[in-house]
C-alpha cells in the first residue's frame, strides 16, 4: 500500500508541476508573438511612408499630378497610393496609402499643398 500512496503522490505532483510549466511557457509565446505584431506594424508604417514620399516626388515633379492605386512592390511588402487634386479645397492634394506587412496594414490620409509640405497627417 505504501508503494501505491508513494507513485499516486508522484503521478500528481508531476501533474502539477507540467501544467504549471505549460501555462508559463505559453506566457512566453504569446508575449513574442505581440512583440512580433508591433514589429510587423513598424514595418508596415514605414511602407506606408515611402509611399507618401514616392508621391511627394511626383507632385514635385508635376504640381498638376493626380492618380488612383498606384502599385509598389518593395523589398518586403507592398503599398498603394491616391492622389486626388484640388482636394478638399483647391491648391491642396489629398494623398491616401495603404502599405501591408505579413498581416500589418496601415493606412494613411494626407493633405499637402503644391510646395509639398504636408498639412493635414491621419492615419485612418
Amino acid at each position: 500500500m505504501k508503494g501505491f500512496v508513494a507513485l499516486t503522490s508522484s503521478i500528481i505532483i508531476s501533474f502539477v508541476f507540467l501544467v504549471t510549466a505549460i501555462s508559463l511557457g505559453q506566457k512566453g509565446i504569446i508575449a513574442r508573438f505581440a512583440i512580433l505584431d508591433i514589429e510587423n506594424k513598424e514595418i508596415s508604417k514605414g511602407h506606408a511612408r515611402a509611399c507618401v514620399e514616392v508621391a511627394r516626388i511626383a507632385l514635385a515633379g508635376n504640381p498638376d499630378y493626380e492618380a488612383t492605386d498606384i502599385l509598389l512592390i518593395l523589398s518586403s511588402g507592398e503599398c498603394t497610393f491616391s492622389v486626388f487634386k484640388d482636394t478638399p479645397r483647391a491648391g491642396v492634394h489629398t494623398l491616401r496609402t495603404h502599405a501591408s506587412y505579413q498581416k500589418a496594414h496601415t493606412r494613411l490620409v494626407l493633405e499637402i499643398d503644391q510646395d509639398g509640405k504636408i498639412l493635414k497627417n491621419s492615419e485612418g
